[in-house]
C-alpha cells in the first residue's frame, strides 16, 4: 500500500513539474547567461526529491551494507562515497544556492556531480570487481555478432532478390531497411 501511495504522490509532483508554472516559471537569458525563474512549489520538489528519492535510496543501500560483509563491503563503501559527493554537489546547486542565493546560473554544472559516482563505481568495478566485466562484455560480444548475422544476411538477401529480378537496389534504403 505505500508504494501506490508513494507513486500516486510521484505522479502529482510530475504533473506539476511538466504541466503547470509553480515548479519553474520561465527560463530567461539575463546578461548573456541562462536564468531560471524558480516557481512557489520549487522548494517542496527539492524536499519531496530528497526525502524520498536519495533518502530512500540511501537506505537501501545501507541496509545492503550492514548486511554485507567482505568484498560486498568494500564495493559498497566506493558506491556511498561517489554517491554522497554526487548529492552534496547536486543539491548544493540545484537546492541550496537557487533558494538561499537566488542564483540559478549554474544549474548546468549538477550533472557533472553524476562524475563522482562514475568514477567510483569504476573504481569499484576494476578494484573490487563491481560486476563480472568479463561476462558483460562476452555476452555483449554474442550480441554483435548474432546482430551483425543477421544484419548481413538480410543485406545479402535482399542484394540477391534484387540481382535475380534484374533490378537495382539503392544501397542506402538497403542498408537503412535492414
Amino acid at each position: 500500500m505505500p508504494m501506490l501511495s508513494y507513486s500516486s504522490l510521484s505522479l502529482v509532483f510530475l504533473y506539476i513539474l511538466w504541466f503547470t508554472d509553480l515548479w519553474v516559471r520561465d527560463v530567461v537569458k539575463v546578461s548573456g547567461q541562462i536564468e531560471t525563474i524558480l516557481g512557489p512549489a520549487y522548494l517542496f520538489f527539492i524536499i519531496f526529491a530528497s526525502i524520498f528519492g536519495f533518502a530512500w535510496f540511501i537506505a537501501i543501500l545501507l541496509k545492503k551494507y550492514f548486511k554485507a560483509s567482505g568484498l560486498l563491503k568494500m564495493q559498497l563503501r566506493y558506491i556511498f562515497v561517489g554517491l554522497f559527493l554526487c548529492l552534496i554537489f547536486v543539491i548544493a546547486l540545484d537546492g541550496i544556492l537557487p533558494l538561499v542565493a537566488k542564483n540559478t546560473r549554474y544549474f548546468w554544472l549538477s550533472p557533472l556531480g553524476s562524475l563522482f559516482l562514475i568514477i567510483a563505481t569504476a573504481y569499484a568495478i576494476t578494484r573490487y570487481r563491481l560486476m563480472d566485466v568479463r561476462l558483460i562484455l562476452q555476452k555483449s560480444g554474442v550480441f554483435l555478432l548474432a546482430l551483425s548475422m543477421v544484419v548481413g544476411l538480410t543485406i545479402s538477401s535482399i542484394w540477391l532478390m534484387a540481382y535475380l529480378m534484374n533490378y537495382s537496389p539503392n544501397p542506402v534504403l538497403m542498408i537503412g531497411g535492414a
